[in-house]
């Protein structure tokens, strides 16, 4: 049995000058659809390259954009504010026993925060492993506020993707696999 090989690129590129006529002539070529393929495509690269507009290097501008900064630094300002007011709520979220903790979080709308979230988030790795049904309730209500978060708020869907996973994980430890899924 005889197996035929293709043509790799440098062959290929011997026959971009080749008339039709010439490409025809080729008894592989001619049988071999995949190569006549990619030989069109290496005639359209080229035909690419010799586009004047393709070579016409624009300068980049080098200079920050000030409204650019002003976003970044007021973003950054407010994730660090929505942190910081979270270290604190999530002490008060978490005084009590778990079942008061869903009600606690109802009468505080105001904790609804992204930052509130990724604070949930850090505060589970101390109860995965000492009281997992606290974690399962902690990620639970991670889960219930930031799907409720405005589709706006900045790196929202990390975030959406880290309180689903520690949910998971949490459910998963506690041996309720097919919800973990």
């Amino acid at each position: 049995m005889m197996i035929e090989q293709h043509y790799d690129e440098e062959v290929l590129a011997a026959f971009l000058d080749e008339p039709s006529e010439g490409v025809d002539a080729d008894v592989h070529l001619r049988s071999c659809g995949l190569c006549r393929q990619t030989l069109g495509s290496l005639r359209e690269t080229v035909d690419l390259l010799e586009d004047a507009s393709v070579w016409d290097a624009r300068p980049i501008e080098s200079a920050p954009r000030l409204e650019t900064l002003a976003f970044l630094r007021t973003a950054a300002a407010r994730i660090q504010d929505e942190d910081a007011a979270a270290d604190s709520n999530v002490v008060l979220l978490l005084a009590g026993p778990r079942e008061e903790w869903a009600a606690r979080l109802d009468q505080h709308p105001e904790w609804h925060t992204a930052g509130l979230v990724r604070k949930m988030v850090v505060a589970t790795d101390r109860f995965n492993f000492s009281s997992p049904l606290d974690a399962v309730e902690l990620t639970r209500l991670a889960v219930r506020v930031v799907t409720a978060l405005p589709a706006q708020t900045p790196g929202l869907q990390p975030l959406v993707a880290d309180a689903w996973r520690e949910h998971a994980y949490a459910l998963n430890y506690t041996s309720a696999n097919r919800e973990a899924l």
